[in-house]
C-alpha cells in the first residue's frame, strides 16, 4: 500500500532507470470514456490528477465541438 488514499502529494517516485509510461487518457475500444487521476501520469499525485482532469475536459470539448478557453 502506498498511502495515496490519504491524499499524498506524490503517489510514487521514479528512479533514473525507470521508463516513463504516460497513458493517453482514453480507452481504445470503449467510446466516450476519458480517464483522469493521479495514476495516469508519472510521478502521480494531486497536481497530476488536476492536469489529467483538464486534459480530459479538453478532449471532451474538442469532440463535442466546443472551443476550450484557457
Amino acid at each position: 500500500m502506498c498511502g495515496a488514499y490519504k491524499g499524498a502529494y506524490m503517489s510514487f517516485i521514479l528512479t533514473p532507470f525507470a521508463k516513463k509510461k504516460i497513458h493517453k487518457g482514453r480507452l481504445k475500444h470503449i467510446k466516450n470514456v476519458y480517464l483522469a487521476g493521479q495514476w495516469i501520469q508519472p510521478p502521480g499525485g494531486l497536481p497530476n490528477a488536476v492536469v489529467t482532469g483538464k486534459f480530459a475536459i479538453q478532449r471532451i470539448c474538442k469532440k463535442e465541438g466546443f472551443k476550450f478557453v484557457q
